[in-house]
C-alpha cells in the first residue's frame, strides 16, 4: 500500500509534468478542459499502441521482431506522462491519486480472493455492512460534529437522520455526499465481535455474502468500502451493492435453491425480507423497534446472541 503522506515522488512527477502542460496549453480554463482531456486521452491511446507494437503481439504471423527494452521503457514514460497530464488538467493531487490507488488495490485483491471459490449450494447468509459490521452512525455523527458543529443524538429514532441537520439550515444529502467525498466510508469504526461472527458463520458451513445499500454508482463510496473491508480483514465470500435488497435476492442464483437468512438493521429491508419468507437477524437499534414483533424477525443485542438465534432457526448448521 502506498503511503500518500510520506511519498513525495509522485507529487514531483505531477509538478514536472505541469510545467510542460503550462508551456503547451497555458492556463486551462474550465470551458476547454474536456477538449484538452480528449487530446490527451487520444495521445495516450497512441502511446499504448506504440508499446504494443514493440512486442510480438500478432499470433497469426510467423514474423518475429527483436524486442527492444529501451523502446518499451521510453514509450511507457510517454504514456505515464499523458496520465500525469490528465491528472493535472483536473487538479487531482498526488495524495488523491495515491488514496485512489490504495482503494483500487483493495478492490482488486478482494475480487481476486472471492473469485477463487464458487457457491456450491450451501445455505446463504446475507449480511449488511452499516451498523451491522461497521459503526456507521458513530463514525458519521462524529464527522458531522467535527465538520459542521452539529451534535446528533446517537440514540435518535430517525433511520435517516435529517432533522438536526435541516434545523441548522444544511442540506442532509449534501452533508452525506461530502462525507463520502472525504473518504468517510474507509474510516468507520468496527462493530465489536463482527469478525468472530462472520468466521463463525463460515465455520458452520454458510456462504457469507455481504450486501449493502450503499450507492454503488459513487466511485469513492464503492472503492472505500473495499478498502475498509481489506483493512479490517473480515472473512466473507462475496460483496454486492443493492438499494432494493429483496429484489436483488430474487435475481441471484441462491433464490429458491437454498435457505437464505439475512442480517440487517434496516426496518425497511428487514420487514421486506421477512414478508417474503426470509428470516432476519436484526441488531437492536433505537430506530428499528417497529420490526421487533414481526414474524420472521429476530432481534439480537450482540453477536453471541445472534449466533444462538441462528442455531435455533437452522439447527442443522449448529456446531
Amino acid at each position: 500500500m502506498i503511503d500518500s503522506r510520506t511519498d513525495t515522488k509522485f507529487a514531483d512527477f505531477l509538478q514536472t509534468q505541469k510545467l510542460f502542460n503550462d508551456a503547451v496549453y497555458g492556463e486551462i480554463k474550465d470551458i476547454n478542459k474536456e477538449e484538452v482531456t480528449k487530446t490527451l486521452a487520444l495521445s495516450l491511446h497512441s502511446e499504448v499502441s506504440s508499446i504494443v507494437s514493440s512486442i510480438n503481439f500478432k499470433d497469426h504471423t510467423s514474423h518475429r521482431i527483436q524486442i527492444n527494452n529501451d523502446k518499451l521503457l521510453y514509450e511507457s514514460v510517454d504514456a505515464f506522462r499523458y496520465i500525469l497530464a490528465l491528472l493535472n488538467t483536473w487538479d487531482i493531487t498526488g495524495e488523491q491519486f495515491c488514496n485512489a490507488f490504495n482503494d483500487k488495490d483493495a478492490y482488486l485483491w478482494i475480487r481476486r480472493e472471492c473469485e477463487k471459490e464458487s457457491w456450491a449450494g450451501q445455505d446463504v447468509v446475507l449480511v449488511d455492512i452499516d451498523d451491522v459490521l461497521a459503526e456507521f452512525r458513530v463514525g458519521f455523527y462524529r464527522w458531522v460534529l467535527n465538520t459542521y458543529g452539529i451534535d446528533i443524538d446517537i440514540n435518535s429514532k430517525e433511520y435517516y437522520t435529517t432533522k438536526p441537520v435541516l434545523d441548522k439550515g444544511v442540506n442532509p444529502e449534501e452533508v452525506f455526499q461530502r462525507f463520502l467525498a472525504q473518504g468517510g466510508m474507509s474510516r468507520l469504526p468496527v462493530v465489536n465481535g463482527c469478525g468472530y461472527f462472520l468466521d463463525s458463520l463460515i465455520k458452520r458451513g454458510y456462504w457469507v455474502h455481504l450486501l449493502t445499500a450503499r450507492p454503488e454508482d459513487n466511485p469513492r463510496c464503492f472503492y472505500d468500502t473495499f478498502l475498509w473491508l481489506r483493512s479490517i480483514g473480515l472473512p466473507f465470500n462475496r460483496v454486492s451493492f443493492a438499494p432494493e435488497k429483496f429484489r436483488w435476492t430474487t435475481q441471484t442464483q441462491y433464490y429458491g435453491k437454498c435457505r437464505i437468512i439475512a442480517v440487517d438493521d434496516s426496518p425497511k429491508h428487514s420487514a421486506e425480507y421477512a414478508k417474503h419468507g426470509i428470516e432476519v437477524l436484526s441488531p437492536v437499534q433505537p430506530y428499528n423497534g417497529e420490526i421487533a414483533g414481526l414474524h420472521g424477525v429476530h432481534m439480537y443485542r450482540d453477536f453471541e446472541e445472534a449466533l444462538k438465534i441462528l442455531d435455533e432457526i437452522n439447527p442443522a448448521k449448529t456446531l
